[in-house]
């Protein structure tokens, strides 16, 4: 009986050494600390969020470390900021998907054994629109409208660790590009309205 729970120790024991450790489940978040904040003459920001996450198995962005849309409101945070004045600014955050399709398999038969392929693909968009509002007005006195797109596959044998930073690595994508354009569409529509620090 003594030998049978010795047995047993030392192959929970060997088990335990076989056994992969489990990847630290940390992610690179957007990081815009190099790049100096955009100043408005305005006296508020606001950040609406009118994307609402259609529940389909395709469309899987909830799953990311960072959803995009969150991502988006950190680059907001992060890079617009207000002086003084009646104006106000608004972010609308109108898209924010990522969309899962599967990957068609080239090599079939005999040859599936010795090919690993990319088996999924994801399509990430973020879109979101800037706008200057004067006191007590419905109409925008600037405008910034901005759409990006992000694409990655996953291989067949990709593990979560995998997917999880593949999927991160779409969503600093889209934030990265957004900010871009962003900056691009207001350095042309809100000129005006900068201030410079």
């Amino acid at each position: 009986m003594r030998m049978k729970k010795w047995l047993v120790l030392g192959a929970t024991l060997w088990l335990a050494a076989c056994q992969t450790p489990q990847p630290n489940m940390t992610f690179e978040k957007p990081d815009f600390s190099k790049k100096s904040p955009i100043y408005f003459e305005a006296g508020d920001i606001e950040i609406e969020n009118d994307y609402v996450p259609q529940k389909t198995p395709q469309h899987v962005e909830h799953q990311f470390p960072t959803v995009p849309s969150d991502a988006l409101k950190s680059w907001a945070n992060q890079r617009l900021r207000t002086t003084s004045g009646q104006n106000k600014l608004v972010l609308v955050i109108e898209e924010a998907s990522v969309i899962e399709s599967d990957i068609p398999k080239q090599n079939i038969g005999w040859k599936d054994g010795f090919y690993v392929e990319p088996s999924k693909e994801y399509r990430g968009q973020l879109k979101g629109t800037l706008k200057m509002y004067a006191a007590g007005s419905n109409l925008p006195k600037a405008v910034a409208d901005v759409s990006v797109n992000a694409k990655e596959s996953a291989l067949e044998n990709a593990s979560l660790f995998d997917r999880k930073l593949l999927f991160n690595k779409i969503t600093l994508a889209l934030v990265y590009r957004f900010d871009t354009e962003m900056e691009r569409q207001i350095n042309q529509y809100f000129k005006q309205y900068r201030v410079y620090k």
